[in-house]
C-alpha cells in the first residue's frame, strides 16, 4: 500500500480521578490520492482534508409535550475527513508529499521552507474601455 499514509492518533479522555487524563495512541492511515488540502498550525500539528464527501445519518429525538423522546428521526449531513497530525506526523506527511522539508514549525525556531519558491497568486480582472 504505498499510497497509504500511516500516523499516530491520540485520543484523551478523563481519568478516574479529578484531574488526570487518559492518553490512548491508534496507528491510522489515509489515501495520499485524496488529499485536497493541509494547513499548518501555530502548534505545529497539520490538518489535512480529503476528498471523501460522503452522507451521515444521526438519529435526533423528537420531543413530546411531556419533555420526554416520543420518536426519533433521521437527519442527513454531507461530512467529509478531517485528519490532524502530530508536528511529527505533519513533518514526515510533508517530506512524502512534498520531497521536501517544506514545512514550517512554529515551535522550533526558523522556519524550513527549503523550496526557495513563494507562493504566488493571481486576481484576474476585468476593464472596460
Amino acid at each position: 500500500m504505498k499510497n497509504q499514509f500511516f500516523y499516530t492518533r491520540i485520543v484523551r479522555t478523563p481519568g478516574g480521578e479529578e484531574g488526570t487524563v487518559i492518553e490512548r495512541m491508534f496507528r491510522d492511515s489515509f489515501n495520499l490520492e485524496k488529499v485536497i488540502r493541509s494547513v499548518t498550525l501555530e502548534t505545529g500539528e497539520v490538518i489535512v482534508l480529503l476528498d471523501d464527501v460522503h452522507e451521515q445519518i444521526q438519529q435526533m429525538p423528537v420531543m413530546g409535550k411531556n419533555g420526554k423522546p416520543t420518536s426519533y428521526k433521521e437527519i442527513r449531513t454531507m461530512v467529509q475527513s478531517e485528519i490532524t497530525l502530530t508536528p511529527e506526523d505533519g513533518q514526515r506527511f510533508y517530506l512524502v508529499t512534498d520531497g521536501s522539508e517544506n514545512y514550517t514549525n512554529y515551535n522550533e525556531g526558523p522556519h524550513l521552507i527549503s523550496s526557495g519558491t513563494t507562493p504566488q497568486m493571481s486576481i484576474a480582472t476585468e476593464t472596460e474601455n
